[in-house]
């Protein structure tokens, strides 16, 4: 089984030297959330960036 964890602004500062080093190998990132195009995950871009 291959260790996942999920992200989104609710996890705030994201430590992802840690999560590197802890043996996961993929996140799942939310980038969204509803229908409007304005109702965009506010740390995405920069999860996404820094993993």
């Amino acid at each position: 089984m291959t260790p996942i964890i999920s992200l989104s602004e609710w996890q705030g500062k994201i430590n992802f030297q840690l999560i590197k080093t802890s043996g996961i190998n993929f996140v799942s990132f939310r980038t969204d959330y509803g229908k409007l195009l304005t109702q965009k995950d506010k740390c995405f871009e920069n999860n996404h960036q820094q993993a």
